[in-house]
């Protein structure tokens, strides 16, 4: 259901000119929405910090303010017709370039984020949304996995006029089939604090969902009321269960680095992210730094030894694992590694096929076998 929410969020809010911040790595299926309605072109990717693998909100204000406008503008009066009609007809050009660009439409957050499992504090969301809303942007939370919460941290998400939260119950309701969540919007009495009340967003966001799917189908709708009912105990007992398949996994983990240090996550949702060796693209700080010279020449190399998709499909023929490739969320040499929908049987046995199989990766040079 949250992926059918940022779709209508961005057909409700967005022209197909407005540009729109993913920050990298992505949750794919956010590209993929942006991608069917036509605004793919107009999204910044923007980087994460190379360490904790948080939003880089220093780049994200940057974004917002856009580049200064000139500083001068020459224009010689009296001058010849042909030249004054020449500039007559460059005068929008003039009044744009003043202006300068608009700032991106719309900034997307996951917290606790798909692919990462890194969980944002209440402080770095507050100072996402106080840019946002100075800059006249919306932000979109993505709250799909905020039950999701290992060894006593907390969730957090902050409200405001410019402000919108999404939620699910296919994950911590295990109701993935069923296809039920919600958008949690500014109403008009906040909408009008931000000067913001032309938008009537409930009333637009009616429109999109009446044109999709009219509405969740009504035995979605009461499972979810009776899961609501059911309370929270059973959703902290099944959370509370994965965290021996999180130990195990990220143990698993080991061969490419230390927490921190070769990988990230583990603090919410269900994910670890884990840099590959170099000889298969895993450059320290892409996700930071962005294409550069050095990166280039690492893509390359990966190229020959291979990249993060052949490394993927060699744990699965050679060690019946599955694991998700970097590259599927904008950021190649690195990789998506989940620990649950798995029993701890199962997980045991996932976990020591998957440490095997990146202990032999990080010992050779080429893949074999693919």
């Amino acid at each position: 259901m949250h992926r059918l929410a940022l779709h209508w969020l961005v057909l409700t809010l967005c022209d197909a000119s407005d540009s729109v911040v993913l920050f990298k790595p992505y949750y794919f299926n956010h590209m993929m929405a942006l991608q069917m309605t036509g605004s793919a072109p107009q999204v910044q990717l923007g980087p994460c910090n190379a360490d904790s693998l948080h939003p880089d909100l220093q780049w994200l204000q940057q974004q917002l303010q856009g580049p200064k406008p000139p500083k001068m503008v020459v224009i010689v009066n009296p001058c010849n017709p042909t030249v004054a009609e020449m500039l007559l007809l460059a005068v929008d050009l003039y009044q744009q370039q003043l202006q300068g660009p608009k700032p991106p439409k719309m900034v997307v957050i996951v917290n606790p984020c798909n692919p990462t499992g890194v969980l944002l504090p209440k402080e770095e969301l507050e100072a996402a949304a106080a840019m946002c809303a100075a800059a006249g942007s919306w932000l979109v939370l993505d709250n799909t996995y905020e039950d999701f919460l290992y060894e006593g941290r907390s969730h957090h998400t902050v409200s405001g006029p410019n402000v919108i939260s999404v939620f699910s119950f296919s994950k911590a309701y295990g109701m993935m089939g069923w296809r039920v969540g919600y958008i949690a919007y500014p109403g008009q009495q906040l909408l009008q604090q931000g000067g913001l009340e032309q938008h009537n967003l409930g009333e637009q966001l009616l429109k999109v969902q009446d044109t999709i799917i009219v509405c969740a189908p009504q035995m979605s709708q009461q499972l979810a009321l009776a899961a609501l009912q059911e309370g929270e105990d059973q959703v902290q007992q099944g959370i509370a269960g994965l965290s021996h398949n999180r130990e195990l996994i990220a143990d698993a983990l080991s061969p490419l680095g230390t927490r921190g240090h070769g990988w990230v996550g583990g603090e919410g949702a269900i994910y670890y992210w884990a840099r590959l060796p170099e000889r298969f693209g895993g450059v320290a700080g892409a996700a930071a730094t962005g294409a550069s010279g050095k990166d280039a020449a690492a893509a390359a190399a990966a190229a020959a030894a291979g990249g993060d998709e052949a490394v993927v499909e060699w744990l699965i023929k050679e060690y019946g694992v599955c694991i998700i490739p970097g590259s599927a969320c904008g950021v190649p040499g690195h990789v998506r590694v989940a620990f649950a929908n798995l029993r701890a049987e199962q997980c045991e046995v996932a976990a020591a096929r998957l440490k095997q199989g990146l202990q032999q990766l990080v010992s050779m040079d080429t893949l074999v076998g693919v």
